[in-house]
């Protein structure tokens, strides 16, 4: 038997259900019914963090926070949602992505778009099954080199950033198709840009560049 609305709201706190689109209550123990929610979206966050009872949606896989003030996640936020495949935090307060968040092997979309981030997680490339990172409009000034090994990576957005540089290595995501860099501080590219045999789309206005790779042409 599905557990009741109130009992639910007893639980979580009403911002977290009501953003329930598909409920699953039975999906860890088929005996025994639980708060439990497979894709959850909230609007208008109003809070810094979720509630500590948000770690017992264990069979999370999509997360969409759209626009509030939510600046942290749970430090055991990569322990607590494996399954999790879809994460989405825009326009709120985040200021840095948990370390634990590298344990969700099987995550293909994180997109962290116009919060307050100034660092990723330096174990980034564990993530190995990204297609889809988004991370622009923050305050990054760098990525971390890791992140040349998200090979699987089809789209990279980091415009609106503080970057001063790409990370050498780029030319190792091999899998890239589009990538959007503009607004930034990018003086020069690396050499190896010119690896990324599957780029389609290259935007890098508005930064500060003086002069391409000389095999720029290779593309």
């Amino acid at each position: 038997q599905m557990p009741s609305k109130k009992a639910c709201d007893s639980v979580y706190s009403s911002e977290v259900w009501n953003g329930c689109r598909v409920r699953v209550p039975f999906c860890q123990n088929p005996f025994q019914g639980r708060c439990d929610c497979a894709v959850v979206q909230i609007f208008n966050y109003s809070k810094t963090e979720f509630p500590e009872s948000f770690g017992n949606m264990s069979s999370l896989l999509a997360l969409g926070v759209y626009t509030g003030h939510l600046e942290r996640l749970p430090t055991t936020f990569g322990d607590d949602h494996k399954q999790l495949v879809d994460l989405g935090v825009y326009k709120n307060d985040l200021r840095e992505l948990p370390q634990s968040i590298v344990k969700i092997e099987g995550l293909i979309r994180l997109l962290v778009p116009n919060n307050r981030l100034r660092v990723l997680p330096k174990d980034i490339g564990k993530l190995t099954k990204l297609t889809v990172l988004g991370v622009d409009g923050n305050e990054l000034t760098s990525l971390p080199d890791d992140v040349t090994m998200l090979k699987d990576l089809r789209l990279l957005k980091i415009s609106n950033n503080n970057i001063t540089a790409l990370p050498h290595r780029i030319g190792h995501m091999i899998g890239l198709q589009r990538l959007f860099a503009r607004f930034n501080r990018l003086s020069t590219l690396p050499r190896s840009i010119v690896d990324l045999t599957n780029l389609e789309i290259l935007f890098l206005g508005n930064n500060t560049l003086v002069a391409l790779p000389e095999s720029f042409g290779d593309l």
